[in-house]
């Protein structure tokens, strides 16, 4: 996998998005790198409005500057479409339609800034791991049985209340190695730029 910077945007070059360990088992693969929130079952099609902003929860819309200019760079149902008013509404009137991954996913874009997602498939399991745009820390989603996150920093090289995502070393130190590598090419793109 590649990553790197360009105006502000983190660019992922996918023929490059398998990483082994040296025994050649335990691989991460990179499948998307973008996290589409669910349509939300039972959420009326009709508008609300908030800050003078109609806001549809249903479709996921809203007429602010920051929806309108997010709505040219995403796809539709994009986490980083979501603007400060439709999470608003979501989570004011519609919280309890949301899974349980896609509501932390959310509650952490605005809380703590993270600005995007990326599926993998480690060790034959689906994980997602999101960042902030200066890397302050990454978050690995992991569903064992119900979902929960793991916040690893990378500065320290270690994750957050030596809590990480796996009970095998192996499988941490893996993953935290993919992490930090993702954090070295774009340190790496950003001095280039």
């Amino acid at each position: 996998m590649k990553v790197s910077y360009s105006k502000d945007e983190i660019i992922v070059d996918l023929t490059q998005s398998h990483i082994k360990n040296s025994n050649g088992d335990n691989e991460i693969v990179l499948y998307k790198t973008n996290y589409l929130i669910p349509t939300l079952k039972g959420v009326p099609k009709s508008y609300s409005y908030y800050n003078r902003n109609k806001v549809n929860a249903h479709y996921l819309n809203c007429t602010c500057k920051d929806y309108r200019d997010s709505i040219k760079l995403f796809p539709l149902r994009d986490i980083r479409r979501i603007c400060k008013h439709i999470y608003f509404i979501i989570s004011k009137d519609y919280y309890s339609k949301l899974d349980p991954l896609s509501s932390m996913l959310l509650a952490h874009r605005f809380w703590d800034k993270i600005s995007n997602v990326y599926e993998i498939l480690f060790s034959d399991e689906k994980l997602y791991i999101s960042f902030n745009d200066d890397f302050m820390f990454f978050r690995v989603y992991r569903k064992n049985p119900e979902w929960k996150f793991y916040t690893f920093m990378p500065d320290k090289k270690r994750w957050e209340n030596d809590l990480p995502p796996y009970r095998i070393s192996d499988q941490n130190n893996l993953l935290s190695q993919f992490l930090i590598n993702i954090l070295n090419k774009n340190l790496d793109s950003k001095r280039a730029s």
